[in-house]
Order: structure tokens, then C-alpha cells, then sequence
């Protein structure tokens, strides 16, 4: 059973998003479990369609739950969920940095791993592209970026967000200035 407080300063959908999200980490909602519909949740709660609407929308975004047609939605399959349970970190009110000892991986800008880079492979691979694809590296690509990238996201839009896209209407850029350009 999910509990909403409507005095919280969370809104009322991200209480449910995060109830329901707790509940699959942990465990207690299986794999192909299904939910409940939005309409039934909604008058369980007392709330409107869309606020469980939206919950399901950001957990369906998120790759939580799977949306079957005339279905309804479904837990899906998580692989790893060693670091996946919500708890809030918080800053070290002495230093205000984030405790990186407590992390699971560090993401810090400049940090290397540790762990050996296995330069072997990376040569094979490096030179196999370059034997396969030489041409391609003297000149240019597609303005608009990686055409296979693309395509790839009109499949992904289309199957976790119901956006109906042509790769033509995609635009892949490394940063806000080429992208203003």
C-alpha cells in the first residue's frame, strides 16, 4: 500500500514514483509484476490520474517499469541493484563535499581508475577501426551527428517515451555551444 502526504513539500506524484521505486529495488515488487492501473490507483489514493500517471511516466523513463499495450505497466527486470536503493546523500556539513569513500563509483572529473586499462585491446580495436574505416576518419561526419546514434534514439523514444521521431529530426551535439551555433 502506497501513503501520500499532501501536507509534504514533495509533490504528490514524486512520493508515489518513490514509493514504488523503494518497493522494486528492495524486492518487493517482482519482476513482470504488474501494476495497477492508473484510474484504479488513483481513486485508491484519492489522488487525480495524472499524478499516478506521472509517477508511472518517470519510472517507465527510467527504465523501472515496461508499458505493454492494452496491457498495462510491468515491473521490469533489474539487473544490478547493489547501489540502487534511494538513500539521500547528503553533504559533509564540515568540508561540504560529497563523501567519496561512501560512493560506489567516483565521478569526479580528472579521476582515474585504479584499476589497469586494458591497453592491449584498446590498441586491436583502435587499429581494426582504422583498417576497416580510414576513409571515414579524413573527413567529416553528419553534422547533425552519428547517424546510427540516431536511429537508435527514434527506436528508444519511441519505446519508452511514445515520441514518434525520423532520425532527420535529431540532432547530437557535444555542448550547448555547437549546439547554439
Amino acid at each position: 500500500m502506497y501513503v501520500l502526504v499532501s501536507t509534504s513539500k514533495k509533490p504528490l506524484y514524486q512520493q508515489l514514483y518513490q514509493q514504488i521505486r523503494d518497493k522494486i529495488l528492495s524486492g518487493e515488487l517482482n519482476a513482470q509484476t504488474k501494476l495497477p492501473s492508473c484510474r484504479y490507483l488513483a481513486a485508491e489514493l484519492h489522488v487525480s490520474r495524472n499524478t499516478v500517471d506521472t509517477a508511472y511516466q518517470q519510472l517507465l523513463s527510467e527504465g523501472y517499469i515496461v508499458g505493454k499495450s492494452r496491457s498495462g505497466y510491468y515491473v521490469e527486470v533489474i539487473l544490478n541493484t547493489k547501489y540502487s536503493i534511494s538513500a539521500e546523500v547528503t553533504p559533509d556539513t564540515t568540508t561540504n563535499e560529497l563523501k567519496l569513500d561512501r560512493l560506489p563509483y567516483n565521478f569526479q572529473y580528472g579521476n582515474l581508475s585504479q584499476q589497469p586499462f586494458p591497453f592491449v585491446q584498446w590498441r586491436q580495436l583502435i587499429n581494426f577501426c582504422l583498417k576497416q574505416y580510414k576513409e571515414q576518419f579524413l573527413n567529416y561526419g553528419d553534422l547533425r551527428g552519428e547517424s546510427g546514434l540516431r536511429r537508435e534514439l527514434t527506436k528508444y523514444l519511441h519505446e519508452y517515451r511514445d515520441v514518434r521521431c525520423t532520425p532527420d529530426q535529431i540532432v547530437i551535439t557535444s555542448g550547448t555551444n555547437q549546439c547554439l551555433r
